[in-house]
């Protein structure tokens, strides 16, 4: 590799462990000098994929969390309790951990048990992670092949782009993990 030469990361998948990923690798660069050329790319055609559901733990990003964590809902003019159920496959409650009442985040953050977490939908937490990062939409990544000076993420329009290190971050089914264990 060149030492002049700004190493190449590509990043396959921009949900939200390529994102929070990217953000770190950005948060580590000073303003005077470009450490890293950082590429993302995604199979699907937008940031507007499907919904679902993410449990995560409120640490690298927890100043502005709140924005995309569900509100309690009042019932009866009460708030519902924030817990977390189990079902059965006729949608009966198997098991469900203690519920609270909250408001915000900030509350919920001082609760001390293990069952203590987030839930927020992926879509609003993916938005948040997306600000300030460009992403390659519409590149479904293939594979890849290394040579001596890098190695070269294969799109299956048939193009390629090239990168100093190649992260996978596309989720269960990805095509780099297989073609590395094989």
């Amino acid at each position: 590799m060149n030492k002049h030469k700004i190493p190449t990361i590509l990043i396959i998948g921009a949900g939200p462990g390529g994102l929070a990923l990217a953000h770190s690798i950005q948060k580590n660069l000073n303003s005077f000098e470009k450490k890293f050329d950082i590429k993302i790319f995604d199979r699907e055609i937008s940031p507007k994929g499907v919904k679902s559901l993410f449990k995560c733990v409120s640490e690298s990003i927890s100043s502005r969390l709140h924005e995309v964590v569900l509100d309690p809902v009042k019932i009866d003019d009460k708030l519902e309790d924030h817990s977390s159920c189990v079902y059965d496959h006729l949608g009966n409650v198997l098991f469900k951990t203690p519920g609270y009442q909250v408001k915000n985040i900030y509350e919920f953050s001082k609760l001390f048990n293990i069952f203590t977490f987030i839930v927020t939908f992926r879509d609003r937490l993916r938005d948040l992670l997306l600000e300030g990062i460009d992403v390659n939409w519409g590149k479904k990544c293939i594979g890849y092949h290394e040579d001596e000076d890098g190695v070269w993420a294969i799109f299956e329009d048939g193009t390629r782009e090239r990168g100093d290190l190649l992260i996978g971050a596309d989720g269960i089914h990805s095509p780099i993990r297989k073609q590395k264990n094989s």
